[in-house]
């Protein structure tokens, strides 16, 4: 995918974020994870820039969506403790998702600065682009 459509993708996600309300970070990273994109909105926290990385990171890993991995992740789920894997660089909760393009994936976006509900609803209004496209 082009750096193009990939900063496309991002905005996609961040214009829902400010129709929202929120001050959000939206990170896109590569099949290996390595970060292509980033961009922070003003006013965004700069903790954020991590939690979008990370979250991208995660869905490119495992080439799922971030909260998939919520209920398995808690104390009593078969993946607790999956949160200090890789460096710390697991997110368990939503926010980060795998794109793929021609059925072939090309890796990831993750975006943070809402509440989990708030970033999962960015990453709907680019599941919702990536169909029409």
């Amino acid at each position: 995918m082009d750096i193009k459509k990939v900063e496309e993708l991002l905005w996609i996600a961040l214009k829902k974020a400010e129709e929202l309300g929120v001050c959000s970070t939206a990170a896109f990273v590569d099949e290996g994870g390595h970060l292509r994109a980033l961009i922070r909105m003003d006013g965004g926290y700069f903790g954020d820039i991590d939690f979008a990385m990370n979250k991208a990171y995660t869905a490119a890993a495992w080439r799922c969506e971030t909260k998939d991995f919520y209920e398995d992740s808690l104390p009593t789920g078969e993946l607790f403790g999956m949160h200090i894997s890789n460096g710390g660089k697991v997110v368990t909760f939503a926010g980060g998702m795998p794109v793929f393009e021609d059925g072939k994936f090309i890796g990831a976006l993750g975006i943070s600065g809402g509440t989990v509900e708030e970033d999962q609803l960015c990453l709907e209004e680019v599941k919702k682009a990536l169909k029409n496209s």
